[in-house]
């Protein structure tokens, strides 16, 4: 994080978006409502105990495994 040049942490969303904007020069490529409507829906999915998402049922079945002590 303190060495990549193109590796931002910000704990606001919308100055997350901007600069990563800032990294293609200010060209606006990402809204902060496209962003903010992509995060609420992968929130929707970590919440849904039904979703189709390969990497969430990953997790869930590695959380469940007991394993063979």
């Amino acid at each position: 994080m303190e060495h990549g040049e193109d590796f931002i942490v910000e704990r606001d969303l919308a100055v997350l978006v901007q600069r990563m904007n800032s990294l293609v020069g200010g060209v606006p490529l990402l809204s902060l409502e496209a962003v903010e409507h992509e995060i609420r829906a992968r929130d929707r999915q970590l919440n849904n105990p039904f979703c189709k998402d390969m990497q969430i049922s990953a997790i869930r079945t590695a959380r469940a495994y007991l394993g063979a002590d």
